[in-house]
């Protein structure tokens, strides 16, 4: 079969600057086995995931109630659990998760053809870290956990696989970030935060989002949002990863400190004026620009914008001229 490209010139930064990617405009899946995805599921990426991970959320993850004497057994040993959390897929599972990821492909062509990546990697997860339902991404790789196998619900992946496909996106293509954001109010704050000892060590980190470079001004405070654990140890009465999970947007005071205590509370009416109200996965700007861009691939490919509120659907028509850019 003869392949065309059209190569489309999309910036990216890495850390020694900026340059560009030359990104064909067909995607290529590749399902991956549980031998070569044991060794991609521990590779570091340029959101430095592992690097960023406290103490405390690797005891949760592994759940272990003794704990670790120091943070770098604490990485090894998440990362030999991890290599045994894949899965292979049958041939049965091939033809479901390639039929959803092509519907998928199809739908975000038809608004932008030249936004996808040349390859996408998908790989089966068992629930042991994270738990059941839970989808994340690293680098090109999104991973799905073996209960969608199961199920088969073509609908929710479809809707799921559109999401995950924008933090493979927004990642490879950041700039994308500094664009999108600011559709819902929160802006690179070009700070070197000093985060207190007490909160850091509660840190639950966001695999589809680990940086906390954005904020958002709130009637004239500055604040970011964050993960934390609920809990100070990991035991076995909270058996559950997300038992463990408390969000909240924390203050960034005048000397780049971030406040002890979480403020929405006291904000959350100014909080949705600016990130609208198309969804409730507010944890942090990529997941809601994740659930907004897929609400938009929906909504273009049937045609279908009356069910967001007006201010709901000028947040979607904004996104989509961004995106056009």
């Amino acid at each position: 079969m003869v392949k065309i490209y059209w190569f489309v010139g999309i910036l990216f930064c890495i850390n020694t600057g900026c340059k560009t990617q030359r990104v064909p405009t067909e995607t290529y899946l590749s399902i991956v086995d549980s031998l070569h995805a044991a060794q991609i599921i521990i590779v570091e990426d340029k959101d430095i995931y592992f690097e960023k991970l406290q103490t405390l959320e690797l005891s949760i993850q592994m759940k272990n109630e003794l704990g670790f004497s120091n943070r770098n057994q604490a990485v090894d040993s998440l990362k030999r659990y991890l290599q045994t959390q894949v899965n292979d897929f049958s041939k049965e599972d091939k033809i479901f998760i390639d039929s959803v990821f092509t519907t998928a492909k199809t739908m975000i062509k038809a608004l932008y053809p030249s936004i996808m990546p040349d390859t996408i990697q998908l790989i089966m997860i068992k629930p042991g870290f994270f738990g059941e339902g839970v989808y994340f991404t690293r680098g090109k790789t999104i991973f799905f956990p073996k209960g969608v196998f199961e199920a088969k619900n073509f609908q929710k992946e479809l809707t799921t696989m559109v999401h995950e496909i924008w933090h493979v996106i927004s990642r490879l293509n950041p700039d994308l970030r500094n664009k999108t954001y600011p559709l819902i109010g929160f802006e690179r704050h070009g700070k070197k935060l000093t985060m207190p000892v007490n909160l850091e060590k509660r840190l639950i980190i966001n695999p589809d989002a680990s940086f906390n470079d954005f904020a958002i001004d709130l009637n004239g405070t500055l604040a970011i949002p964050l993960l934390t654990s609920k809990f100070s140890k990991y035991t076995k009465d909270n058996p559950n990863f997300f038992d463990y999970i408390d969000f909240n947007l924390y203050q960034i005071n005048k000397d780049n400190s971030v406040g002890t205590k979480g403020i929405l509370d006291e904000r959350t009416d100014v909080f949705f004026q600016k990130i609208k109200d198309n969804t409730s996965y507010i944890i942090h700007p990529e997941e809601i620009i994740a659930e907004n861009f897929q609400l938009l691939v929906f909504a273009n490919y049937e045609g279908k914008y009356d069910k967001f509120s007006t201010e709901g659907k000028e947040l979607i028509m904004r996104l989509k001229e961004v995106l056009k850019e």
